[in-house]
């Protein structure tokens, strides 16, 4: 079985979508066999991040429906090392998804990949956190911006009343390299994880 890692923000512009392609990316570069799952029903963006949005056909709305193959909804970019995409539908809300039946397609897509990279929806709706919830891991990402860091403490903090033994790493996005200690310390006690990685990805 593979494992589900769920990326997660309190609020959207941290780079989360940006961030999952490029992990994605990284993982099948490494030989793994990835699928990334955009949830974002009604505003997909892996699509675009992976260059891929002149290929859509079907997305996972219509393959939990059974109206399409499994590969018929599978989306991948051309060579070797590249993760697969199983887009989000445009025409369905966050808050209008069958969550038991996103649940069946997970456990389908584990038994098929080495790991399942979840796209949530950014904020502290339902789905993004019962989709964390359905992961073996779940990963928060948030910038130095009081904003940013705010939501993701609300949302670490929902999802730890939930699952207390949920395991959580933290990606501080952006990161300005002349960031102080204390700074980083401070963004700890906001935001606990079990690891605290920084990224300086950043849009082109």
């Amino acid at each position: 079985m593979g494992k589900i890692i769920a990326l997660a923000a309190g609020k959207g512009g941290t780079g989360k979508t940006l961030l999952t392609a490029a992990l994605g990316e990284r993982l099948a570069a490494r030989g793994e066999q990835v699928c990334l799952l955009d949830a974002c029903a009604g505003l997909r963006g892996l699509d675009l991040s992976l260059g891929l949005q002149d290929q859509m056909v079907f997305d996972w709305l219509d393959l939990s429906r059974e109206d399409c193959a499994m590969e018929q909804a599978l989306l991948r970019g051309v060579g070797e090392g590249q993760p697969y995409l199983l887009a989000a539908p445009q025409d369905l809300l966050p808050e209008d998804v069958d969550i038991a039946q996103l649940q069946k397609l997970l456990t389908r897509l584990q038994k098929r990949f080495d790991y399942v990279l979840i796209d949530t929806p950014s904020g502290i709706g339902s789905l993004t956190r019962s989709l964390c919830a359905m992961a073996d891991e779940t990963v928060l990402i948030t910038t130095m911006d009081d904003a940013s860091q705010r939501g993701t403490e609300r949302l670490s903090a929902l999802l730890r009343e939930a699952q207390p033994e949920a395991i959580i790493s933290l990606i501080i996005n952006r990161l300005l390299p002349n960031a102080d200690r204390m700074t980083r310390r401070l963004l700890r006690r906001r935001c606990p994880a079990t690891w605290i990685y920084h990224s300086t990805l950043r849009y082109a």
